[in-house]
Order: C-alpha cells, then structure tokens, then sequence
C-alpha cells in the first residue's frame, strides 16, 4: 500500500475581511461534507482559519494522489470557489499533494478545553 496523500490548500484575505472569510468557510461544511464523505479514499479532512496569517485553509489526508485530484473536479467545492473570489480572495496555486515521508498517532485521546475527549 502506498503512502498516504496530504492534500493542502490556502486562501489569502485582507485582515478586515478575515472574520467574514472564516465564517464563509465554516458555513461550508454543510454542502461540502457529503459529497466529500462519498469520495473514494478519503482518511480525514479539516477546515481551518489563521488570524496571524488572515488565510483558510483545507487540509485532508487521502490514501492515493488519484483520490486527493477527486477535489479538484468536486463541483460543490468548485461552486463555493466562486464567491470567494468574487469577494477578492487569493488562492495559493498549485494546490499542493503532498507525499507522507513520516507520521505521528498519538497512543492518547486528544482532550479540548474543558476535558471533552474527541
């Protein structure tokens, strides 16, 4: 078996627009996630936002490079694109796929504020 896929992709936004951007892209989930749980070989996938850098991000983990290109003709993703650069996002391009070298898994239950095992 190979090597997972660890699929990157950045959007860049103004500061002032940050908030509204990290708010677009939680929203997302709900159009994004089923069609993304029916793709082949899809391991993991997380949004996520960075104030300090005022850019979203999506990063997953997929058991093939052919799995992780199914995002790139994924049309709901692709609708939800456009809005963002309507509204003057920057992508980072190329997306990046990256080749797994190492890994970690943490024997632990990861715990949040508060306590709660995830």
């Amino acid at each position: 078996m190979s090597s997972p896929i660890i699929r990157v992709s950045v959007m860049r936004v103004e500061p002032a627009q940050f908030a509204h951007f990290a708010q677009l892209l939680a929203e997302s989930e709900s159009a994004l996630v089923p069609g993304i749980k029916g793709m082949k070989g899809c391991q993991l996938y997380f949004a996520g936002a960075d104030e300090a850098t005022t850019s979203v991000t999506n990063v997953s983990i997929w058991d093939s490079l052919e799995d992780a290109q199914q995002m790139s003709r994924f049309q709901p993703k692709l609708d939800l694109a456009k809005p963002f650069f309507e509204l003057g996002a920057q992508f980072e391009r190329p997306i990046r796929n990256y080749a797994t070298l190492w890994r970690l898994e943490n024997p632990l239950p990861s715990r949040r504020a508060g306590g709660a095992v995830v």
